[in-house]
């Protein structure tokens, strides 16, 4: 679980994760952000999925 606070922004992510023979499978992430309102929200979208930054 990670938790930031970052431009006004708050976002978290959890993943969910299992170790299988010795390695690490990641089976699901789930990201949110409280960004208030978004006036592009596809870019907000685009920016969750692909963990991009501004900073």
């Amino acid at each position: 679980m990670a938790l930031t606070f970052c431009f006004g922004t708050y976002a978290a992510q959890v993943a969910e994760v299992s170790v299988e023979a010795g390695q690490v499978r990641v089976h699901k992430v789930t990201c949110v952000v409280d960004c208030g309102r978004a006036i592009v929200p596809d870019s907000v979208v685009a920016q969750m999925q692909g963990g991009q930054s501004s900073a």
